[in-house]
Order: C-alpha cells, then structure tokens, then sequence
C-alpha cells in the first residue's frame, strides 16, 4: 500500500531529527584527533539513513492519491542533494585535519536539523486528501 511505503521510507528520517541533536561531547570542548571515531560514527549515522531513507522511496511506486506523486518526487530530490553533502561531511571527517572536526559535526548536525523536502508532506496531505487518512491508520507502517 502506497501510504504505508511512504511511512516506511520516513522512518529513518524520523530517526534522523534524534540523531542530529545526539552530537558527541568532547572533553575539551573541542573535538581533537582522538574524537575522530565519534566524529565519524556520529556523521556516519546520519548518511545512512538518508541514504536508507533514499532508497524506501526509490522504491515507492506510484501514488493512488492527489499530490501523492509529488510528494515522492520532492522526497527524492532532497535527499539526492543531502546525502552527497553528509558524505561531503564524512570524508572531511576521515582525512581532514583534527581542526576541522568540530565546524565538520556542526554544519552536518545543523543541516541535519534543517533539512526537510520541498513540496507538500504527507501530514499535510492527510488533511488535505479525501481518503488518505483513513488509509494511513489502516497501514501497519503508519501505525506503529
């Protein structure tokens, strides 16, 4: 069901919006070159759900409901552009010098807070579009 991949795919960027506020403290403050795994792990964890998240709605079909098309199309656009900018991040991360980690978690924690698609949501289309609310509760995906 339409409605219920789309629930799915928005799973990990649920998780994202946590992860971006779970930013690593450093015992100086500043990270240095010993928090670079955290650095790593912490960017690492929000790549990869965009990137899981890019791939659920990849695999969306399409939508039995008005603007539904949209809302799939605007999803992927966004994370083709966010997710090269967290890997962006993540090499910096890997191979830039131990200065750089700490402006490297801020700007990736920052657009990751930031982030949302352009184009309609679907709480905003459960409103909106005659059906789709009563589809959304009968999806597990939704629902649990």
């Amino acid at each position: 069901m339409w409605v219920g991949e789309v629930c799915a795919a928005d799973e990990p960027l649920d998780a994202v919006s946590v992860q971006a506020t779970l930013v690593p403290e450093f015992a100086s403050g500043e990270p240095a070159e010993t928090d670079r795994p955290a650095v790593i792990a912490f960017i690492t964890r929000l790549h990869d759900a965009y990137v899981k998240a890019g791939k659920a709605y990849d695999a969306i079909g399409p939508a039995l409901f008005p603007r539904g098309d949209e809302l799939v199309a605007q999803h992927r656009r966004g994370l083709a552009e966010i997710v090269p900018r967290m890997q962006g991040h993540l090499e910096r991360a890997r191979v830039g010098p131990a200065q750089e980690l700490g402006p490297v978690v801020e700007l990736a924690a920052t657009q990751a807070s930031a982030w949302s698609p352009a184009g309609p949501g679907l709480s905003e289309l459960r409103r909106t579009v005659p059906g789709l609310e009563e589809a959304f509760h009968q999806a597990p995906e939704c629902t649990t």
